[in-house]
């Protein structure tokens, strides 16, 4: 029998928000990709994506991540590494101000801000805008929502930043979260459209401090929702960037359905890369037994 040690985690969580569950895993023995792949489908329904912490012995960064939804191996998880880092940074004191890993999309750097902001920031991989065309009448059948809904002000877009995120402009907050897409057809849609991760987004948010309301699904990876996310917000200020929308000054980005009680992503840019930054609220902490 094999033992891992074990955390669970809420990432992005805050006053009243949840966040974002992921499991943080630090095995102390050899552990395979099919047993990780099957911890990550047992964990199906309780934490979105399991994350696996080694040290790096490539010599080529501090730390090598890896991530399993409970359907597949995941290139990068945003809120996985913020919850990830976040621990292992705090548990053991380490007071680095910049911390290097290893993920499928390369060497990324975290930034080390727990002793002045308890939370730690992500680089976010460099992105790939797509030239994909969406048709709006399509998109909005997949979402459950009326066509109008959808904003002109912004292109349909795609971009990824370790997985393919579709970007949809929504006119309002109500249309924000109002949205209540079925699994099946979502996924279907992603699934032939080359996409994984839907983000719909609006400017009208719910605190005028904050500058983006968004929500995002994630059914190419086998679950609906993902309440509070790393990767699909950094996608969308790279293209808020890109389009010249955003100045480059730090925001916050209130993410979820309950329009009072977001989660909140804190997003900044230096040396033309986002980073995504937040902390993270440990709710179980012992050992994961695989028979």
């Amino acid at each position: 029998m094999k033992r891992c040690k074990f955390i669970k985690m809420d990432v992005f969580a805050g006053d009243k928000s949840y966040g974002n569950p992921a499991a943080v895993f630090y095995p102390d023995e050899i552990i395979t990709s099919e047993e990780m792949q099957k911890i990550g489908y047992e964990l199906k329904g309780f934490v979105s994506e399991a994350v696996f912490i080694f040290n790096d012995d490539s010599g080529k960064s501090d730390y090598h991540l890896r991530y399993f939804s409970c359907e597949r191996e995941v290139p990068f998880c945003g809120h996985g590494t913020v919850g990830a880092l976040y621990d292992m940074l705090k548990s053991t004191e380490d007071t680095r101000p910049i911390i290097t890993i290893r993920t499928m999309k390369g060497i990324l750097e975290i930034e080390n801000r727990i002793s002045y902001e308890d939370s730690v920031y992500v680089t976010a991989p460099e992105p790939l805008f797509h030239d994909y065309r969406f048709d709006a009448y399509e998109v909005s059948a997949a979402l459950n929502i009326d066509s109008s809904a959808i904003s002109g002000k912004f292109q349909l877009k795609a971009v990824n930043v370790g997985q393919n995120i579709l970007l949809v402009p929504l006119r309002t907050l109500d249309d924000v979260v109002k949205c209540s897409p079925d699994y099946d057809s979502i996924r279907k849609y992603c699934l032939s459209h080359n996409v994984e991760i839907v983000n719909i987004y609006t400017e009208d948010v719910n605190f005028s401090q904050n500058f983006i309301r968004s929500r995002v699904f994630a059914p190419g990876f086998g679950y609906l929702e993902d309440p509070a996310t790393g990767s699909a917000n950094a996608a969308l200020a790279y293209f808020l960037k890109k389009e010249n929308v955003w100045n480059g000054n730090p925001f916050s980005i209130e993410q979820g359905v309950l329009k009072a009680d977001p989660s909140l992503i804190r997003i900044i840019f230096k040396n033309n890369r986002v980073l995504f930054g937040g902390k993270a609220k440990t709710r179980i902490d012992g050992y994961y037994f695989l028979v």
